[in-house]
């Protein structure tokens, strides 16, 4: 009887949303297809649905947008896109995008036109039939319904040995490689900073200098360097990870997929596909953690997830936030003495971020701390409005440093919200655009480095920072998105020197509804990517590029973006990507290296061999001179734009170097978009 009931129920409400007409016409419907092929269709697709960006059609914009207004679809829309050059577009054409959409989703035109006086009072149902695009919408989503502990059974099935495409050497996926991996254990990870058969960081060592001390292949040979193999993967997004590599074996992560591949050879060992048990906003990944048995991840609906390090099947899954709310993990954990450590995302969105520490057997959460503090935490004051404190933001986006001797983490933290609309969040802002400093086994502060009180132009510290010694004192170096290198004296909190690596202008000017111009942009800077240090010297990538700031209404609407303002981006062609090397102890520039009209964001490495690796959105991979930058090898990896990272190893006596190229997150504009992929070199 009651699973009668239940039909009965769901049919009313299918014909509900089947017969629901929406305030628009289908004139405004042709006029708008014809506005979203021109502006919107490379980003979503011509379907609407194009893997890396939001589904404009389907199951997942129906969701997220039922029981909103039409109006706050329409605000989104029209101050949130084209990506690159937000409210760009006449009013005439966002609304007759608009409906477009709605037609998309089979939503009845109802023969008033879409104006700004029937939005308010319009409430988005759900559609039920696929329409003759074969879009197709359905009353409930099960990604939104699984429980937990379904989604727990269902993803330890998915481990998969046969996806994605090997060439050059690669082999056979058919054939697996057996695994007996145990570790790796504490000691390991406590000499990964001089490890060369192993890169277990995301930045290789807890220090985060990201540099080898492997010199094999050096200034001398690196021209002989050749494509030992190439690991194509199906799949688009953003692809900003350093491959990490643990006695042999790569580990590589997507949204929802994590791989293990053989490290000389690019055979695929195991592969798992995650499922999402609740909404999605954004669905970047920067990489794993590695200890004993396991690869742990977050997810892009905000689970802690641990896998076994041989088979790929699932051990632990632990909700960490509601991503409903905006709230994701897209950083590359930590692990040190049996703790876990993570943070929140989703700034953007209007969460209130926090910082974890996990046990690593289980999942269990050990403690937390409130990155926008409230109450009589310390720095609460530096939030004169305390309603603003509920959406504040504070991201951590990349991954994280520890002095494992001192027992102190460094997490770097990104924007408030909203972005920019500074006067709606007076103060400070604390702790946001920081790099805060935590007692590893408490959680508790023990002092903080503010880069940009109240930022206005959306200016994240974003890349985790590099500590090291220099001179027998401890310093601590992180590069921002605002275009500065920024150093202090860990020992007494000192700030050593800010200096700017690329053009810097009116940062210090409040964003006004009129626009002002602004260097860099949200798009350049340090994205996701800090310094590498080598003897006295720090390498970092920075693009040097300009836009338009625009202040504009302050609106939260659940899961979108919660911007206050917009960032218009110059042409593409003015970009320009930046690799300086910085004398470490005063800060002076000792060389550029620029790449004009293309964006150097990917993570930077260097050896003992004399080298800098990187690589740009274009898609070429650089090898350079440490001494003074000249460039000594390119080569170009299938137009696929580089955003992830360089690791080098050594197998069997021979030195590998690793790329993750393929970076086609939303962010990635100007460019074409290319399935990622893993590409290893040696020498010939």
């Amino acid at each position: 009887m009651r699973a009668k009931l239940v039909l009965f129920v769901f049919l009313i409400l299918v014909s509900t949303a089947m017969a629901q007409a929406l305030p628009f016409t289908n004139e405004q419907a042709s006029s708008g297809e014809a506005v979203y092929n021109e502006h919107c269709a490379e980003c979503h697709g011509q379907n609407l649905m194009k893997q890396g960006y939001p589904d404009l059609a389907g199951n997942k914009f129906t969701n997220k947008w039922s029981g909103k207004s039409l109006d706050e679809l329409y605000f989104i829309i029209s101050t949130t896109m084209p990506q690159g050059h937000p409210g760009s577009l006449a009013k005439k054409d966002y609304l007759d995008v608009t409906a477009y959409i709605l037609q998309q989703n089979d939503y009845k035109a109802s023969g008033e036109a879409l104006g700004p006086d029937n939005m308010q009072n319009a409430v988005l149902a759900q559609a039920t039939e696929p329409n003759s695009s074969g879009h197709g919408m359905n009353s409930s989503s099960s990604e939104t319904d699984k429980t937990e502990e379904t989604a727990s059974e269902n993803s330890s099935e998915q481990s998969s040995e046969n996806a994605g495409s090997s060439s050059d050497q690669g082999q056979d996926a058919s054939a697996p490689k057996t695994l007996s991996l145990s570790g790796p254990n504490q000691d390991q990870l406590n000499a990964a900073s001089d490890s060369s058969d192993s890169w277990l960081f995301y930045n290789h060592g807890y220090s985060g200098e990201r540099h080898s001390s492997l010199d094999q292949i050096n200034t001398d040979n690196v021209i002989d360097l050749q494509r030992s193999c190439t690991y194509d993967f199906d799949e688009l997004g953003g692809f900003q990870g350093t491959p990490q590599v643990y006695q042999g074996v790569m580990f590589v992560t997507f949204m929802n997929k994590t791989v293990a591949l053989d490290a000389s050879n690019c055979e695929l060992i195991w592969e798992y596909d995650y499922t999402t048990v609740s909404p999605v906003v954004l669905e970047t990944n920067r990489g794993v953690a590695l200890y004993d048995g396991k690869v742990i991840r977050g997810t892009p609906d905000a689970h802690l997830i641990a896998l076994d390090i041989n088979t790929g099947n699932l051990i632990w899954n632990v909700p960490v936030e509601d991503s409903s709310l905006g709230y994701f993990l897209s950083s590359a954990p930590i692990v040190w003495n049996d703790m876990v450590f993570i943070g929140d995302a989703g700034a953007d969105w209007g969460i209130k971020g926090k910082m974890y520490a996990f046990d690593v057997n289980n999942g269990s959460k050990i403690w937390e701390f409130d990155v926008i503090p409230t109450g009589d935490q310390a720095g609460a004051d530096t939030w004169q409005s305390a309603d603003s404190t509920s959406t504040g933001g504070g991201s951590m986006w990349t991954s994280y440093t520890l002095d494992k001797d001192a027992e102190l983490l460094y997490i770097s933290v990104g924007n408030p919200a909203p972005d920019f609309a500074a006067e709606y969040r007076p103060g400070d802002n604390l702790y946001t655009d920081s790099v805060i400093v935590l007692n590893a086994n408490s959680g508790e502060l023990e002092h903080y480095y503010q880069q940009i009180p109240n930022d206005d132009k959306d200016y994240d510290t974003a890349a985790a920072p590099v500590i090291y010694q220099q001179d027998g004192t401890k310093m601590v170096s992180v590069a921002t998105k605002a275009g500065y290198l920024f150093t202090y004296n860990d020992e007494t909190q000192e700030e050593l020197y800010r200096v700017p690596l690329i053009t810097v202008e009116n940062q210090d000017e409040p964003v006004t509804e009129e626009g002002i111009r602004v260097c860099p942009n949200w798009s350049g800077g340090s994205q996701w990517s800090g310094p590498s240090y080598m003897d006295g010297t720090l390498f970092v990538n920075m693009v040097d590029w300009c836009g338009t700031a625009t202040l504009n209404e302050v609106r939260y609407v659940k899961q979108q973006l919660y911007l206050g303002g917009a960032m218009e981006l110059e042409p593409n062609a003015n970009a320009v990507g930046v690799t300086s090397a910085v004398d470490a102890a005063s800060g002076e520039i000792k060389w550029q290296f620029k790449r004009q009209g293309t964006r150097i964001v990917g993570g930077i490495t260097t050896t003992d061999g004399g080298l800098v690796l990187t690589g740009d959105m274009l898609g070429n991979f650089y090898a350079l001179n440490a001494e003074d930058g000249s460039l000594l090898y390119m080569d170009n990896i299938d137009n696929a734009p580089i955003g992830g990272g360089i690791s080098t190893y050594s197998i069997d006596d021979t030195q590998y170097l690793a790329v993750a190229a393929g970076n086609s997150s939303r962010g990635a504009t100007g460019v074409t978009a290319m399935p990622a992929r893993i590409v290893i070199y040696s020498l010939r």
